[in-house]
């Protein structure tokens, strides 16, 4: 069984969201928690998660799967469910060192501020901003972040000529910073060599 087909395994259970406050993220969705090991994963689904993306950073790996697994996530920030189209990428779930990373959700059509609202009025207004410019090949864009020890719930909008795109992640916070940080080593070291070859 790949990890396209794990939905129907672990659509049973329900989103959980104790509080609004910014130190109370939700992490459970169903029988996944965010930071729970592959072989728990496996256990829990039937699934083994061990499948390797193209795109993948050194012991990460991941793989899509179908809409209905996310439906905990969709039944509670209904505006990612309202804008949600059959055309958009499927979502993804990433492991990192052998631990679930994030679960990853994608759109091309919607209005960024009204999903915005959304997330607000749930997870509240303690929130970082960052704005980032186009670089080289890379877009421009904003990010926001919703954080508390255990957990990160970031909106990441990208803008660009050709089209904008939204980016919804719900990841475990120390595994996300982890695996961010070999990310931005690899993406500078990408430039620099575009750079040299005058690409950028």
């Amino acid at each position: 069984m790949s990890l396209r087909h794990i939905a129907i395994t672990i659509i049973g259970g329900a989103l959980f969201l104790t509080a609004q406050a910014a130190d109370t993220l939700p992490r459970k969705f169903g029988q996944l928690s965010l930071g729970m090991p592959a072989a728990e994963f496996a256990k829990v689904t039937g699934v083994d998660p061990s499948g390797r993306c193209a795109d993948c950073l050194p012991q990460q790996n991941g793989g899509d799967v179908e809409p209905e697994m996310v439906k905990p996530i969709l039944d509670t920030f209904t505006t990612l469910a309202r804008f949600r189209k059959e055309a958009d990428a499927m979502p993804t779930i990433f492991f990192y060192k052998n631990k679930l990373e994030f679960i990853l959700l994608m759109l091309e059509q919607y209005h960024y501020t009204t999903v915005k609202a959304e997330f607000e009025r749930i997870l509240g207004n303690q929130f970082k901003r960052e704005v980032f410019a186009k670089k080289c090949i890379y877009s421009g864009g904003e990010s926001i972040t919703w954080s508390d020890a255990t957990t990160s719930i970031v909106l990441t909008e990208y803008r660009d000529k050709s089209g904008n795109q939204l980016e919804v992640k719900f990841a475990d916070r120390a595994l996300l910073e982890e695996a961010e940080k070999l990310q931005d080593i690899e993406q500078a070291e990408a430039i620099k060599k575009l750079e040299r070859e005058g690409n950028c």
